[in-house]
């Protein structure tokens, strides 16, 4: 709820609007850093400007992310494969 809250004062402070909803699933990504939830909100208001008419939804939110390889966790590709890497190399132990 904390990162909706950032997440939707951004918005306003960009001048941006957003659901509720859509202000809740970046926050849920942001992994509860708030500079990770405001560069998300960023690049999620990119592709509703281009791809839509500009308003954050919650479809347009999940799809931006999708594509941007965010997953329900927060993490992105460089995330994962450092996780693999620790599980690989290390075989899940102490690094």
């Amino acid at each position: 709820d904390e990162m909706c809250e950032i997440v939707l004062r951004s918005a306003k402070i960009l001048n941006v609007e957003i659901e509720k909803q859509a202000a809740f699933e970046i926050g849920k990504r942001s992994r509860r850093t708030p500079r990770i939830a405001n560069h998300l909100l960023k690049r999620v208001r990119d592709f509703a400007e281009v791809g839509g008419d500009g308003r954050i939804t919650l479809d347009v939110s999940k799809d931006a992310l999708l594509k941007l390889g965010i997953d329900h966790l927060g993490l992105d590709t460089v995330d994962r494969k450092i996780l693999e890497c620790m599980i690989d190399r290390y075989k899940g132990g102490p690094v």
